[in-house]
């Protein structure tokens, strides 16, 4: 690995730059007189950071060497392949579509359109789900619909921002909070859910509800 600045030189521009990105212990640049000498003292866990913090901080550029340690972290993977490379990158796709993780953010920010071989892994990631179905297929995704449901706020969300209508499947779960099914009335069903209204009742959010729709007077004292 050839690093064209001393090691002194090469500390100082990694604690004034890397910051607060993680680096290895201090104490590890000590007593070395190269950079192989300096990389092999450090633990698997440091390689890794300190292959992406010398890329991003120090390069600015792509470290050939240093992308089979960045390839061991997804967030790093993501972010290598939004600043670094500017662009896809074949070998973080794999790791990022096996795992779900950053997939959204990925397809988003890199790719800029659907990314179908990761789309098994982000339908089962309910709030990315959303995301994808919202950001980058610009509207309903069918597919992860099952998936979205497992989360109460994912699946509000959903039908206000993509069906921006009711969602039947939806709505025990959202009866069962009563803070959501505040929220559905007013945003998504604009306007009263009677059926909703004896567990909203015996919440917190009933004054509010009365509020944002005129209930009768008569009508606010409930059993």
């Amino acid at each position: 690995m050839k690093i064209n600045m001393s090691m002194k030189e090469l500390r100082d521009v990694m604690e004034r730059e890397c910051f607060p990105v993680r680096l290895p212990t201090l104490s590890k640049w000590e007593y070395t007189t190269s950079f192989d000498e300096y990389f092999e003292k450090l633990s698997p866990r440091e390689k890794i950071d300190f292959s992406f913090s010398y890329s991003v901080r120090v390069l600015e550029d792509r470290w050939l060497d240093g992308e089979e340690f960045i390839l061991q972290d997804l967030h790093y993977i993501f972010t290598y392949a939004l600043y670094v490379i500017k662009g896809r990158w074949a070998e973080g796709e794999k790791v990022l579509s096996e795992s779900g993780q950053y997939c959204y953010q990925y397809a988003n920010k890199v790719i800029k359109g659907r990314w179908p071989e990761a789309e098994p892994s982000i339908i089962n990631l309910p709030w990315d789900a959303l995301r994808y179905a919202r950001d980058i297929i610009g509207g309903r995704w069918v597919e992860a619909e099952q998936s979205i449901l497992r989360d109460h706020w994912a699946s509000y969300r959903y039908a206000e921002t993509i069906l921006k209508g009711r969602w039947p499947k939806a709505e025990p779960m959202f009866l069962n909070k009563a803070i959501i099914a505040c929220n559905y009335a007013k945003h998504v069903l604009k306007g009263r859910w009677i059926v909703a209204e004896e567990r909203i009742s015996k919440s917190e959010y009933w004054d509010r509800y009365c509020e944002d729709f005129n209930v009768p007077v008569e009508e606010r004292v409930k059993a």
